[in-house]
């Protein structure tokens, strides 16, 4: 197996992109990396071609790395490309591959076509990662890990709220944890409160606290969070998606909490992230299942009306929240 050959394959491309840096860093000093670190698109580029400039000697330098991306060649994915790819030259290189160059190909997709004579020979003679979507436990791991890196700590329900509140794009959690370590300082500790105040607000967090408002019966603050979002340009008829979808939520965690399911195994089977499940369940304490199931015919009406031009997107939300308001919706 060569050690100047690499398959990955997945679609957490901030973990591969990473991967290639360290490879990057140990392999070409900073001031060599200009003229040594070639990236081909394998939607444009023949294979052919990127295995000519891998056995092409480096520029001033000891050793080169070739990068090949979007390398469908390796799965049975079709994609719209106008090159054929002569897999034979890189079957010849498999077998006798340079020392001055690494190669890299980068597969954005998990799973590669095992099928594929090309894909077999890559295992036996490259080494072949993949990097798949991480769980939701691996996920919380690799954010203490971050953190650790950061030089600061970060609580499992701090971790699970930023999961929760920026979703699971590697990227942007790896932003908030150095954006955190940076405020607590190092050996600090990133706690809940500090989530709330330094994470990136989405609309989808400012539904959450507006259903929050609804539930406590606190229609005059649901109505400001409802205006601060319009000042900030959000579609109405996003809120009623939004709205409708985190009711269903309620409802449906209610329903399998009455037959006994915890919050893990409610999560599993709604395909959800945990945490949302642990938010739903605390907001369902604050109705019944049929009051639940009215809102949501409520919102599927708002959302028929304001799409045919029934009702103005602003007047129907408004009306959404005195339904809310009135004494014979919570008796």
């Amino acid at each position: 197996m060569s050690k100047r050959i690499y398959l990955f394959y997945g679609t957490e491309s901030f973990l591969i992109e990473n991967k290639i840096k360290n490879i990057i860093h140990k392999s070409i000093p900073e001031d060599q990396r200009d003229m040594n670190v070639i990236t081909y698109d394998l939607l444009n580029t023949p294979i052919e071609e990127i295995i000519q400039d891998a056995e092409t000697l480096p520029f001033l330098a000891d050793h080169k790395i070739v990068i090949g991306k979007n390398a469908f060649l390796f799965t049975g994915q079709k994609v719209p490309q106008k090159i054929e790819h002569q897999i034979d030259r890189l079957e010849q290189y498999l077998e006798q591959p340079v020392d001055f160059s690494t190669l890299i190909f980068w597969v954005p997709v998990d799973k590669l076509d095992e099928r594929r004579k090309i894909v077999k020979q890559m295992k036996k003679f490259a080494q072949v990662e993949s990097f798949s979507s991480l769980s939701d436990a691996s996920l919380l791991d690799w954010l203490t890990e971050i953190a650790k890196k950061e030089g600061v700590e970060i609580l499992p329900e701090a971790g699970q709220l930023l999961i929760h509140l920026v979703g699971q794009d590697l990227q942007l959690l790896n932003q908030e944890i150095i954006k955190m370590a940076t405020y607590v300082g190092k050996s600090g500790l990133i706690d809940e409160k500090v989530v709330q105040e330094l994470s990136v607000r989405t609309i989808e967090q400012d539904i959450f606290a507006l259903i929050d408002q609804v539930a406590n019966l606190q229609i005059e603050v649901a109505f400001q969070i409802f205006y601060d979002l319009l000042k900030n340009k959000e579609d109405p008829i996003k809120m009623v998606a939004l709205l409708a979808r985190q009711f269903r939520l309620i409802l449906y965690s209610k329903e399998l909490q009455r037959k006994g399911y915890s919050a893990q195994q409610i999560a599993s089977q709604l395909g959800t992230h945990p945490y949302a499940i642990q938010i739903a369940l605390k907001q369902s304490v604050k109705f019944n299942e049929q009051q639940l199931q009215n809102i949501l015919i409520k919102l599927a009406e708002i959302d028929y009306e304001i799409k045919t031009g029934l009702k103005d997107k602003v007047l129907a939300l408004e009306m959404f929240f005195f339904y809310l308001k009135n004494p014979t919706f919570f008796p």
